[in-house]
């Protein structure tokens, strides 16, 4: 007849372990929710520093219920509008006086629609010639050094915006300059939409959050950016 005893001695040390091992792990993981080892940069709004966007966005927004994406409107006061999902949409490529301007892939090739920046409606419709195409431009650029500095810069001559010390998996995704050439609005990895001054004079302030994309998507587009010349 089997009878019950005492744990042995090397049944009780693995219990011990395990107890350990799963003590260090909950250290670990309160630790880095204490102190937000790998949180964003910690930045004001533009209410808290005071600062007035000096126009309107646009941006696209990935719907992961709906599998595709919506254009959305961000305002001065960082109050947004969105349109309805479409998964043809590619890119926000200019934002006119006429509305903004979005390509899309149909079944017949690329055109160029336009948006009332309103209502967030389709007002026009047109195709692309066959070997042009449309955009923005995005020249944003950022490195990290040893030591976990991140430098945010526009262009090709270097032109520095900001320098932060960030966690390694943060990232400025993309950036665009306002029309009067005083402000870059900037989309960080945390879905974050930044303001900061193109003189790189001041630290971003946030200027709307939960908002944002993949990288290979055109920036934020400024109300009264031109889209670029190619489209036929």
């Amino acid at each position: 007849m089997a009878t019950v005893g005492h744990p042995r001695s090397g049944d009780r040390r693995t219990v011990g372990y395990l107890v350990a091992g799963a003590a260090l792990i909950a250290l670990v993981a309160g630790l880095v929710l204490a102190f937000g080892v790998m949180r964003p940069p910690p930045l004001d709004s533009i209410a808290e520093r005071g600062v007035t966007p000096p126009g309107s966005v646009a941006l696209l927004q990935w719907d992961g219920e709906g599998g595709c994406l919506a254009i959305h409107v961000i305002r001065p006061d960082g109050t947004s509008r969105a349109s309805d999902c479409d998964s043809s949409l590619t890119a926000i490529v200019g934002w006119t006086v006429d509305g903004v301007m979005v390509t899309a892939w149909l079944d017949n090739g690329q055109v160029l629609r336009t948006y009332d920046p309103r209502t967030l409606k389709m007002v026009s419709s047109r195709a692309i010639s066959e070997g042009k195409t449309a955009g923005a431009g995005d020249g944003i650029g950022t490195e990290t050094s040893s030591n976990g500095t991140m430098t945010i810069y526009w262009g090709a001559d270097y032109h520095v915006l900001w320098r932060v010390d960030a966690p390694s998996n943060y990232r400025v995704e993309s950036g665009t300059p306002s029309p009067d050439g005083r402000w870059f609005a900037l989309m960080d990895s945390a879905g974050r939409l930044l303001l900061v001054p193109a003189d790189g004079s001041a630290s971003p302030t946030v200027w709307a959050e939960g908002v944002g994309g993949n990288s290979s998507w055109p920036g934020p587009v400024w109300e009264g950016t031109p889209v670029e010349t190619g489209v036929g």
